[in-house]
């Protein structure tokens, strides 16, 4: 998972991003969100951001019920299957929720 998460940080850039994690729902009965979860968020945000699509920074992220849920919205189909793609290489494990919308770019 750091493997994937190392090659993309080399290449981001000094640009100034805006994206928003959403803290992961803790398991039923668990009380606290697990540090490895949290970790994951912050490992798929950074992926995210390293695309170097500006929409994929605003997208959410968060974990529910061990499930990746990506949302927000992006101009392109082709950016929202880019945004699940680049989650997948992260963490080929889990189910993945993708209910980005795509805007059309207007």
């Amino acid at each position: 998972m750091l493997d994937t998460f190392d090659a993309l940080s080399d290449r981001s850039t000094d640009l100034d991003f805006e994206i928003f994690v959403a803290s992961p729902q803790p398991a039923a009965g668990s009380g606290a969100a697990n540090d490895a979860d949290v970790m994951l968020i912050d490992v798929l945000a950074q992926s995210l951001r390293a695309t170097g699509y500006p929409a994929l920074r605003n997208l959410t992220v968060e974990l529910v019920a061990g499930r990746i849920v990506l949302a927000g919205q992006v101009p392109t189909y082709h950016q929202k299957q880019l945004a699940q793609s680049v989650v997948q290489r992260v963490d080929q494990a889990r189910e993945i929720a993708n209910n980005i919308e795509v805007s059309g770019g207007r």
